[in-house]
């Protein structure tokens, strides 16, 4: 119904925090769960800047937000072992050729059961400097990240989104240019070094074609379809 569709109850059960005006508190309540004394109620989403946090790993020992300064922030979630295999990064060359170019990457591991060994191995294959991980000690910030931009919550995919996906970000205050950025540099794979950077999202897709949205994939051949614009 009506308030199924307002606060995105999209399975059951659902729960939605909102206070005395009806507005929406929050409508991820994992934090509850997470919470069992209710030391943080009523659980008020924390800002981006707050879950980015001022310090990450580095290859070169601890780096901090001045290396992110005046530049395009992409975050780069991957799982090194998802299911406890060993999965190597997959990274399009559009990425590796635009890095630096004023424009940092931060690699988010989201592995299930992050291991030293297999974060070392996949995060030194990698071309970028600057990582998130639980591999080391435990950070609440991968998780975090992955429900803020809600990759947990798009299709049905094994292994989920969260564990190969690209946002992009105008800077550090969370501003966003794509929360999916990946599926257009896989378009790009013949194309010269930088086309595209930094990847805004599509406005309209192209219907001549399927479309992708919410992570599955709709053959607009098949069936009427109805466009609408708000």
């Amino acid at each position: 119904g009506l308030l199924s569709e307002w606060y995105k109850a999209y399975g059951i059960p659902h729960k939605a925090l909102i206070n005395s005006d009806t507005k929406i508190i929050t409508l991820n309540l994992r934090a509850m769960y997470e919470d069992p004394e209710g030391e943080n109620f009523p659980w008020i989403p924390k800002p981006f800047s707050e879950i980015l946090g001022t310090t990450f790993l580095s290859k070169y020992g601890e780096a901090t937000l001045e290396a992110l300064e005046n530049k395009i922030v992409g975050l780069y979630f991957h799982a090194f072992n998802y299911q406890k295999a060993y999965i190597a990064p997959v990274c399009p060359p559009q990425l590796v050729n635009a890095y630096e170019n004023e424009f940092e990457v931060i690699v988010v591991d989201t592995s299930r059961c992050p291991s030293k060994d297999i974060f070392n191995e996949g995060f030194s294959a990698l071309p970028f400097h600057l990582a998130i991980s639980s591999a080391v000690s435990f950070d609440p910030r991968c998780d975090e990240l992955v429900r803020y931009f809600c990759l947990d919550k798009i299709g049905n995919t094994s292994p989920p989104l969260s564990a190969n996906a690209l946002v992009m970000l105008k800077d550090t205050s969370g501003d966003k240019i794509n929360i999916d950025a990946l599926p257009l540099l896989r378009k790009e794979e013949e194309a010269e070094a930088g086309v595209g950077f930094p990847w805004p999202a599509e406005p309209v897709a192209n219907f001549a074609n399927n479309v992708r949205c919410l992570g599955w994939d709709w053959d607009t051949s098949r069936a009427n379809s109805l466009l609408v614009f708000v």
